[in-house]
């Protein structure tokens, strides 16, 4: 199991009365696990309490014992206030059969109960979203705070390129997450929403979307090692399409071949046609090299075959390249404006073009995405 530093809490356990395949008791394992949590929490009272079987009067503090056939056996390890840190023990593995793990780097996340969950939603009256980690509904805790609920999920990671999570609930046979409701609307309500929630975003602010996703994206993969790499990497991908072309995914509402964003735009990015694609609220604002970055690194993502795909590192560090070659744009651009030596916007938009294209080219350096082409000069 790989390394996970996180709080362990709400974790329920089934222990087998013996494994002899591994030659272990239950009281083997329990101090196994004693021993792995004692690196990263030397001291800790709790720990220090656990002494012989667990399930012998008195009951190690965190566990609860049942008897089976007249033997007690460990059912349930809680440890979710007590403050230890570190990854899962590895000892649990071998004798332990998951039946949910629920993992948070948050100890202020409340466990919520599914009829308390219902009762917020309305029994999930209002559908907000629905995307392939299941349906998020609207709803309002006991205390008034607006929530957005998400269905199906298992697991969270608490970052700032990440919604925060409220509370979980994992009754019957429900898995959900609660996370504050965001009132501004999102990221596709802005591109191509309702006119009453669209405004205008500039390339900086666009750009700047494009980085946190991708670092809350890596953030998540390297903390929770569950989501799929691949698959991930290639929803991103359309997702940085929306950003510079500011459509939909799918929108069957335009002629049958513009019906998929990334089957109408790879056809222009190869022919480095990048202002036929770019949204039209935004043309003439942005330095064109680091749009064509944003560009390769959105083709690469969503490559037919997941092989060719780039890892979220690489594609995080083509990101920031662009973001660099941006920044450096509009600072050279500045310095022009201020002496004075352009007497207008026009030719401020033209010596733009001409830096972007190599006339004033900045000496950055590439990221490791080996698949990527150079702009043409």
């Amino acid at each position: 199991m790989a390394a996970r530093f996180l709080l362990l809490y709400a974790t329920p356990l089934l222990l087998a009365a013996a494994a002899p395949s591994h030659g272990l008791t239950q009281a083997d394992v329990a101090k196994r696990v004693k021993y792995e949590l004692w690196d990263r929490n030397r001291g800790h009272e709790l720990l220090k309490s656990w002494n012989g079987d667990p399930c012998s009067p008195p009951t190690w503090e965190g566990f609860t014992c049942q008897s089976k056939d007249n033997i007690l056996v460990v059912t349930k390890l809680n440890l979710s206030s007590k403050k230890l840190q570190g990854p899962i023990p590895e000892a649990i593995d071998p004798v332990f059969q998951e039946r949910s793990v629920h993992e948070t780097t948050n100890p202020a996340v409340q466990q919520l109960s599914l009829k308390s969950i219902q009762s917020a939603t309305g029994n999930m009256k209002t559908l907000i979203g629905e995307g392939g980690f299941g349906a998020v509904y609207r709803g309002k805790l006991a205390h008034g705070q607006e929530v957005a609920v998400k269905l199906r999920l298992l697991s969270a990671v608490r970052h700032e390129n990440l919604v925060p999570l409220i509370g979980y609930c994992c009754e019957k046979d429900q898995q959900i997450l609660v996370y504050p409701f965001m009132s501004n609307g999102s990221l596709q309500d802005r591109l191509y929403g309702e006119a009453s929630k669209r405004k205008v975003l500039d390339w900086p602010t666009r750009l700047s979307v494009c980085i946190g996703a991708a670092r809350g994206i890596r953030i998540a993969y390297y903390s929770t090692q569950v989501l799929s790499t691949r698959s991930d990497v290639f929803s991103f991908g359309v997702v940085l399409l929306e950003i510079v072309t500011g459509r939909e995914p799918l929108d069957v509402q335009r002629p049958r071949d513009e019906w998929s964003l990334v089957e109408w735009a790879k056809p222009y990015i190869r022919e480095y046609k990048i202002e036929e694609i770019v949204d039209p609220s935004i043309k003439g604002q942005y330095c064109s090299e680091a749009m064509w970055r944003v560009l390769e690194v959105a083709s690469v993502c969503t490559e037919p075959f997941s092989t060719f795909r780039p890892s979220m590192e690489d594609v995080l560090r083509e990101l920031e390249d662009a973001l660099i070659i941006e920044n450096n744009a509009s600072e050279y651009m500045r310095s022009i404006e201020s002496t004075g030596t352009l007497g207008s916007n026009r030719y401020l938009s033209m010596d733009r073009k001409m830096f972007a294209s190599g006339s004033a080219r900045m000496d950055v350096t590439k990221g490791n995405l080996q698949t990527m082409t150079s702009l043409p000069r």
